[in-house]
């Protein structure tokens, strides 16, 4: 029988000096099976070919045994030859194949160990719960056999869990909405805690954490905004836990986020500077993945715009979806201008807003307009095009958030529901225009769509008046 043929397919490569392309090739049709001879031709003309780079097995770092249930992982990676070729980390050690027929032949093949001298480790497992752990051997008033003590339930944990099967750290998931009082106006960040605290995070561990080297590489604008402060006054708006068994069940927050973004925006679209909201967070992610969702978020998320007067609602009003409005054309024009683009699969719902910020020479590729960068801008078009950059951003962003709310009203794509491509945008806290947000609704679902926007409202200590229902 003769061997199955792999697909040809083409392959192009730009390379790039910082945001300039200096070469563009692509490769003729090949199965790519074996890159290392293929040739290329530029489009200069010029014969290329790519090196195949060997391969370098680095293996994952030394473990530290610092506890019983870290000596115990170590035996097991012992008894299975885990942990010697790159990528085995201790962070995928329960994932392994090997890992899990280990578990399963304890019984016949017992794996055990021994810490600090202390009284032999035994490894347990428990099928029903999918869990790690291991009895210390210690008799302990009427037990004779020794304590059971158990894995974090999180895969990637080594730390001991407590009676709700997952360590302090991971038994609920803590999530905040922090205001900064030394800010003229209403300043808020979110953020969720990577682990949670018993008695939850204080006002220290947030005055800490904002000027840790964590929190610059992780939340850099939450960093930026705090740094320089000096005798930092900030409370604790909003606070509310969910079990991370909830979490990993799709029961978490992520429509709170969005919500929290929405509201401030739409409220900044209408109110005076002194009742302007500041979000600090520049990045909303609300999708697992390409249309992957916490469960029910939609209707939670309309369900919290609702009950804070925030009303989006569609009208009988067609819209063109051929002709772009006038409210997102540019007023000047160049070749070389930032631009936003969308792509819309009407065949099965697909939609997709993004930006492109390179200088724009636009061809038409399926539906969807790519970019080639050019190197050649004047002095006064840099300026027209940084002005446009900041632009096209906020209408980048305008079109993923009419992308949210009319998946949020159950608009359909041709008869096919929507299915988001984008899994987050860009918060701006005066990027939301009215009219253009409707010019973008009816140019990408062909209706018309309306939205009610309440005054704010502030308690007596200037705290945002919110319901934050789950």
């Amino acid at each position: 029988m003769s061997e199955p043929q792999i697909p040809k397919k083409k392959l192009r490569i730009v390379w790039y000096d910082g945001d300039e392309v200096v070469s563009e090739f692509e490769t003729p049709p090949t199965s790519m099976r074996e890159p290392s001879s293929q040739e290329f031709t530029s489009s200069q003309g010029e014969k290329m070919k790519l090196k195949k780079l060997e391969k370098k097995e680095i293996p994952p770092p030394i473990s530290e045994i610092s506890s019983q249930l870290t000596a115990i992982r170590e035996a097991v990676k012992i008894k299975i030859g885990y942990g010697q070729k790159a990528g085995e980390t201790d962070a995928k050690l329960v994932d392994d194949p090997r890992f899990k027929a280990a578990m399963l032949n304890l019984k016949t093949a017992p794996i055990t160990c021994r810490y600090k001298g202390e009284s032999t480790l035994t490894v347990i497992w428990d099928e029903k719960d999918g869990k790690m752990g291991y009895n210390d051997g210690k008799p302990f008033g009427t037990n004779s056999k020794g304590m059971n003590w158990w894995k974090c339930k999180l895969e990637d944990c080594w730390i001991k869990a407590g009676k709700q099967k997952y360590c302090e750290g991971h038994n609920v998931q803590q999530n905040y909405v922090i205001r900064d009082m030394k800010s003229a106006t209403v300043t808020l960040f979110y953020y969720t805690p990577r682990y949670s605290k018993k008695a939850g995070w204080s006002i220290p561990d947030f005055k800490d954490y904002v000027k840790s080297d964590s929190c610059e590489t992780q939340h850099k604008a939450i960093h930026s905004h705090f740094k320089d402060q000096k005798n930092m006054h900030i409370v604790k708006d909003y606070t509310w836990n969910v079990k991370i068994e909830d979490v990993l069940a799709g029961k978490g927050s992520d429509h709170k986020m969005v919500a929290i973004s929405l509201m401030s925006m739409l409220n900044n679209s209408i109110c005076a500077s002194k009742d302007k909201i500041h979000l600090i967070n520049e990045q909303v992610v609300f999708a697992k993945g390409v249309d992957l969702y916490e469960n029910e978020f939609f209707p939670k998320l309309k369900t919290i715009l609702v009950a804070n007067n925030y009303k989006f609602r569609l009208t009988d009003e067609k819209k063109s979806t051929k002709v772009v409005p006038q409210t997102l054309l540019s007023q000047v024009s160049y070749k070389n201008l930032p631009l936003v683009y969308c792509g819309k699969d009407e065949d099965d719902g697909r939609i997709y807003v993004g930006e492109k910020w390179g200088n724009t020479n636009v061809r038409k590729s399926e539906e969807v307009k790519m970019v080639k960068r050019w190197s050649e801008k004047t002095t006064h078009q840099i300026v027209i095009f940084n002005e446009m950059k900041t632009k096209a951003s906020e209408i980048e962003s305008m079109g993923q958030i009419a992308c949210i709310v009319a998946k949020m009203l159950e608009v359909q794509i041709n008869d096919h529901p929507i299915k988001l491509l984008n899994q987050k945008f860009a918060h701006f806290d005066d990027g939301f225009h009215k009219s253009e947000f409707q010019g973008l609704f009816g140019y990408l679902f062909g209706c018309g769509v309306e939205v009610d926007i309440p005054p704010l409202v502030k308690d007596e200590n200037g705290k945002v008046v919110w319901q934050m229902l789950d």
